[in-house]
């Protein structure tokens, strides 16, 4: 016999509204509607798989503005004997397990499509500088990596993936890994390199591929979003997020911003700093007694420092959703991360306690309607569109858990920053816990702020996270009210500190003068 919920979920559309309305006038508890259909494998033969919402965005900038933007670009430090067979033999086995990468894109009849070739096989590039002075190698390693992950992608053409070697030394290598946007999210790239060094551990030793084939691959997914996000379902969560985001502010006012008309490059600078472990334990500490998370606690305190910095009461924070809404999705390549955002209301009187609860409903509600695309929801809402501005919101934050160190046995492995992402929002808040800290970069767009702009928001919010891991309940009035005060007592500090060193190059000038 089924269960009732899988009898109800098995019903026709028409006759679960009839049920559901009948139930509704006898005064029922209200049902939960049914939730996603599985992810299966599709019978694709030589016809074109769809692109996925996400896809399809990013396919339509590139027609527009064709460029390196959307690369995805990983660098990894090997010091250690590779055996260069071995991964090879990696590389092309993960790409004949992933079909997106192997894919291109092209129109038919008008609309985008993406194409798979039964087999690729690549070879990974290398680069050898040992023959130059040890003190050239890696500001040439940096260099090369920098111009390889700008380097564009041709969309039309497979794979939209790029690895090269570059080798410093005997034993000493930088691995550089490219990928365009659209065939990968963060997510994916944590499955690519589980995967990379599982299979290389297993060919050196001329052993056979240790993982399982895949049920499912990423055209499927997109197949099944499509089928899934139509008729009422996709009415539904429209509806939620039209009435979440009904009359929202268009943008946060902050001090310190230069005019939008030169902010168009979208070009990034960081601003790295870290909470003490004292103040990193109280602040989780005070998640845990809330029942949230980090993350949430990240958006917490942003959501005060904008409120400070700028006084508004109404904010709209955007962040990523992994949007894998199903458990077959969890192991694929693919391009999945989704954009939610967290509208916040707050005043002056509320506690930073409050607010964090407040946080805490508002996320867990855009997570669990997360399944709407970012596209489908601007193209719901129409805001007004600005080259020079992302739409719905300009401020994001990102939460990184803790990841376990590469290991890749007889290799030690590190990894490099090689190129900054371009910035798509005005201020992206990352943070991460390391060592029992939580280490945060404030990245900003240079064309909107000004670095002594954002070096006073680091310092206000290193402040907020101060007072409030100690006292939670303070209200954000009184928080704005000692932040101003400490504020303009180091102003001064340092108005002080200038007129100082002024005079005292004035006296040295004068003395050099006098002895002239």
């Amino acid at each position: 016999m089924k269960g009732i919920d899988q009898r109800i979920a098995e019903l026709p559309p028409e006759k679960l509204a009839l049920l559901l309305e009948r139930l509704g006038k006898a005064g029922s508890v209200r049902l939960t509607p049914p939730g996603p259909p599985p992810l299966r494998p599709r019978l694709w033969k030589d016809r074109g798989r769809p692109l996925s919402f996400s896809q399809e965005r990013l396919w339509f900038l590139d027609q527009l503005a064709p460029g390196g933007d959307y690369n995805v670009p990983a660098a990894l430090r090997l010091r250690g004997h590779i055996d260069h067979q071995a991964f090879a033999r990696s590389v092309n086995e993960v790409l004949r397990r992933h079909e997106v990468l192997r894919a291109s894109f092209r129109t038919i009849d008008g609309s985008p499509v993406q194409e798979v070739l039964e087999e690729i096989r690549l070879t990974p590039a290398r680069i050898d500088l040992s023959a130059l002075a040890p003190s050239d190698r890696e500001p040439e390693a940096r260099r090369l990596a920098r111009s390889e992950a700008l380097r564009p992608f041709d969309l039309s053409r497979s794979p939209l993936l790029r690895v090269c070697w570059i080798d410093l030394a005997q034993d000493d290598q930088i691995l550089l890994f490219t990928l365009h946007h659209i065939v990968c999210d963060g997510w994916s790239a944590g499955i690519l390199t589980g995967e990379l060094i599982a299979l290389y551990q297993a060919f050196q030793a001329e052993g056979a591929s240790p993982l399982p084939d895949l049920q499912v691959q990423y055209a499927d997914y997109a197949e099944w979003q499509r089928e899934l996000l139509q008729g009422e379902r996709l009415e539904r969560v429209q509806e939620y997020w039209c009435r979440q985001l009904q009359g929202a502010p268009a943008g946060i006012h902050l001090p310190g911003t230069v005019s939008e008309a030169s902010a168009r490059d979208h070009r990034g600078a960081d601003e790295s700093f870290t909470l003490s472990r004292t103040i990193s334990a109280a602040l989780k500490a005070l998640g845990r007694e809330e029942g949230t998370t980090p993350f949430t606690v990240l958006v917490t305190l942003l959501g005060a420092l904008l409120h400070t910095e700028s006084g508004q009461e109404d904010l709209c924070i955007g962040a990523n959703a992994a949007h894998r809404g199903v458990p077959e999705a969890e192991g694929l390549v693919g391009f999945f991360v989704n954009q939610v955002v967290l509208r916040v209301r707050l005043t002056g009187s509320d506690s930073f306690r409050d607010l964090l609860r407040r946080v805490r409903a508002v996320a867990e509600d855009a997570f669990e309607h997360q399944e709407l695309p970012f596209e489908k929801l601007v193209e719901a809402l129409c805001p007004e569109r600005r080259s020079s501005r992302n739409p719905l919101f300009q401020v994001k934050v990102d939460y990184q858990e803790e990841r376990s160190p590469l290991r890749w046995q007889g290799v030690e492995v590190s990894e490099l920053s090689v190129v900054p992402t371009p910035l798509r929002c005005d201020l992206l808040l990352i943070g991460g816990s390391t060592d029992d800290q939580i280490d945060c970069i404030l990245s900003y767009d240079t064309g909107r702020f000004r670095p002594e702009t954002v070096k006073h928001m680091v310092w206000v919010l290193i402040r907020i996270a101060d007072i409030v891991s100690f006292e939670p309940d303070i209200s954000l009035g009184e928080l704005m009210r000692r932040i101003s005060q400490e504020g303009e007592r180091r102003r001064v500090a340092e108005r002080e500190r200038l007129d100082r060193i002024g005079v005292t190059k004035l006296r040295s000038a004068r003395r050099k003068s006098a002895l002239a």
